[in-house]
């Protein structure tokens, strides 16, 4: 048996600028298509700096200075935690964003700010509110706007 080696065949310089082009045209494609998608993120999507007491939020709960965490767990859990009416995906709860907030302002208020998910149907949207109104303790609920304007600070 006889073996034979052959040097391997030399790439041809237009090879070279064939697969330089091909590898730029996809790097380019890939960085366009994550500065699309990006900027479609930052438009659609909450804000992904740092939430606090002046993030505006859809909706915003003061409970009276002293509310005990253990009441305004309970309130979430009864209002937000929990579908009322058709709830949101796979009869989810439709709270897409929240925070909890101590001691905020002059008043020391306590403040649950919340949003729903963009998508929540109207039933839900008003049995929310409706559970808002009934649910203890009694909070001040405010519209589109800041914890930190909420509290009049």
């Amino acid at each position: 048996m006889h073996i034979t080696m052959h040097a391997p065949a030399r790439a041809r310089p237009l090879d070279h600028a064939l697969a330089f082009f091909a590898v730029a045209m996809f790097a380019l494609f890939c960085t366009a298509s994550l500065h699309t998608h990006g900027a479609a993120l930052h438009v659609d999507a909450p804000a992904r700096s740092t939430v606090g007491a002046e993030t505006p939020f859809e909706y915003v709960a003061v409970f009276a200075s002293g509310t005990s965490g253990r009441d305004i767990e309970a309130w979430r859990a009864s209002v937000l935690a929990r579908p009322h009416a058709q709830g949101c995906a796979r009869g989810r709860s439709c709270t897409q964003r929240l925070l909890r907030l101590s001691a905020l302002g002059q008043g020391r208020a306590e403040v649950l700010a919340f949003d729903l998910a963009a998508d929540t149907p109207a039933a839900e949207r008003r049995a929310i509110v409706d559970a808002v109104a009934t649910a203890t303790p009694r909070a001040a609920i405010h519209a589109m706007t800041s914890p930190r304007h909420a509290v009049g600070d």
